[in-house]
């Protein structure tokens, strides 16, 4: 930049000077991505925080900008995070995200002094695990030496989460005693058709 001064003074003179102005290129931070939990199940919240670690080149004030969080792709709702609110990291929570593999990228916009980042977090959600329960089952019969039970009542499973309904059914329900001696037996209980329709 060439600066020239005309002095108003006519016991002066003009003088010129030249400035050089260097400009550089935004600094590139570094933006990471972990998640509280490495192996998820369905039905747990898992946090994720993204962190930008700041070059030197932004000595000790705070970044400003945003970062946004995409699952598999699809920004989720309210997961821009203003950054300079949080020391510098901005953390988003998932609830019951389904069972398999997924993706989460977090985006920082950049700022006026910062390029803009991407981290890229990959996991698997593991299927939650259901038990049977049988507190609905019923087997009474008279003795008649055989091993044969006619079961009664519903099974059920146990361990969805309160507000679903996994859609357990089934077709028949066979039950064995485990002697054919009269008194109180074990029944062994085979499951026909079962499946989970939702």
């Amino acid at each position: 930049i060439a600066v020239t001064f005309f002095p108003e003074d006519v016991n002066y003179q003009s003088a010129s000077f030249i400035v050089t102005v260097t400009l550089l290129d935004k600094a590139a931070p570094v933006l990471t991505l972990d998640a509280d939990k490495t192996a998820p199940v369905y039905g747990e919240g898992v946090t994720f925080t993204a962190a930008v670690d700041k070059d030197h080149t932004f000595g000790s004030d705070r970044l400003t900008g945003t970062v946004s969080f995409y699952l598999d792709g699809d920004q989720q709702a309210a997961a821009v995070k203003n950054v300079a609110a949080s020391g510098d990291t901005a953390s988003l929570t998932l609830d019951r995200v389904s069972a398999g593999a997924h993706t989460l990228t977090a985006v920082y916009s950049g700022s006026r002094d910062a390029a803009a980042a991407t981290a890229v977090s990959r996991f698997t959600v593991a299927p939650r695990a259901l038990t049977w329960d049988v507190s609905g089952l019923d087997a009474v019969k008279k003795y008649d030496g055989n091993t044969a039970a006619t079961v009664t009542g519903a099974l059920k499973v146990s361990g969805a989460l309160a507000d679903t309904d996994p859609g357990f059914r089934y077709d028949s329900l066979t039950g064995t005693y485990a002697a054919a001696s009269a008194g109180e037996q074990t029944v062994t209980v085979t499951v026909t058709g079962a499946r989970l329709s939702n």
